[in-house]
């Protein structure tokens, strides 16, 4: 991959303004694309501490908001409405985690009795659905595909701290425990329109792995692949390339992003344009990829784009120099880190 070091530098808006172009610094690189950039800063009362965590082709976000002297509650934005929270029945504390081209919204909400559980809120109805867990007394959602199938990770009833992979379909309304490679623990992270899951899980010799989870044969699998130690697949598109990162020890400074491609089954290490270490949250439907780069220099991460097809990779600059954690990508390329929204820019006639 080749490395260019321009850097996007973005200006911010207020909620409701049209938002402003974003330019290179110095001449645009080729197959690298522009981005605008809106803050979803709530009006006056909102605090500082919202986050946004999902994002879908039309642009509205979903994530967790504390409002002024409250606790936090997960919030849908949009930008003919703005910012508004999504109230979970009986629910003390709420966080929206993804958000699908239907408007279905999903999160994971705590109660009084101290048991998390994930839900979808529909935005065009309403509704709430709680989904459970897998007998424990938490579980979390971590994505939602196009035909409302959920996935995540939840305690079982079988050990208190065994967590496992789930999928959750509208169609059984049951939460389906999608096991392991053999070891103790499983976690999912990302699902197509398919059916296809990916996430981690532990193999018998005591160590992670990627994995996917097939609808067709009901089985979870390793891919093929070199994959570096401590290896997690966090995000899949319909095509079936995915992405993730490798830990390799406990500093952030050591992760590796990769990228696997579907058709060629070989997986590529995703670098910065600076050294430090990268991770891969998210890839497009035309194999765009975002994720972070650890600043060695000063400890913050820095949102990154990959394009693996024309071999650009650059960091995008928010207002605050792009101090935040990206944590979702949107199937036609809205980017969501902390509460700055990055879409595609329209061509310029």
């Amino acid at each position: 991959m080749a490395r260019i070091g321009a850097v996007l530098l973005a200006a911010a808006m207020a909620v409701g303004t049209a938002p402003p172009a974003v330019a290179w610094a110095g001449a645009p690189p080729t197959g690298c694309g522009a981005y605008e950039v809106t803050d979803l800063r709530a009006a006056d009362g909102w605090s500082e501490s919202t986050s946004g965590f999902g994002v879908n082709n039309a642009g509205v976000v979903v994530g967790v908001t504390r409002p002024a002297y409250g606790v936090p509650t997960a919030f849908l934005w949009s930008s003919d409405v703005g910012l508004s929270t999504i109230e979970v029945p009986g629910a003390s504390y709420s966080a929206a985690t993804d958000i699908n081209d239907r408007g279905q919204v999903v999160g994971e909400a705590t109660y009084p009795d101290g048991t998390t559980r994930p839900f979808v809120f529909d935005s065009r109805t309403g509704r709430t659905t709680d989904l459970g867990t897998l007998g424990g007394p938490e579980a979390y959602a971590t994505a939602i595909n196009n035909r409302g199938q959920v996935v995540g990770a939840s305690r079982t009833a079988a050990w208190e701290f065994q967590v496992h992979a789930f999928l959750w379909s509208p169609s059984t309304g049951v939460m389906r425990d999608l096991g392991t490679l053999g070891g103790d623990d499983s976690q999912a992270f990302g699902i197509n329109d398919h059916g296809q899951v990916v996430g981690r899980a532990m193999r018998a010799e005591g160590y992670h792995v990627p994995f996917v989870w097939e609808p067709r044969s009901g089985r979870m699998v390793q891919p093929s692949g070199e994959f570096a130690g401590g290896s997690a697949a966090r995000g899949i598109n319909n095509r079936g390339d995915m992405v993730g990162w490798a830990e390799n020890g406990w500093q952030a400074s050591s992760n590796q992003a990769f990228f696997r491609s579907a058709r060629t089954r070989t997986v590529q290490a995703l670098t910065g344009v600076e050294e430090g270490g990268t991770r891969a949250v998210g890839i497009t439907e035309d194999g765009t990829v975002v994720g972070m780069r650890f600043n060695d220099a000063d400890g913050w991460f820095r949102t990154t784009v990959w394009h693996p097809a024309t071999g650009c990779v650059a960091e995008l600059a928010s207002p605050e120099v792009a101090l935040v954690q990206v944590f979702g990508i949107s199937g036609n390329g809205h980017i969501v880190a902390g509460r700055m929204l990055w879409s595609p820019a329209a061509p310029r006639s």
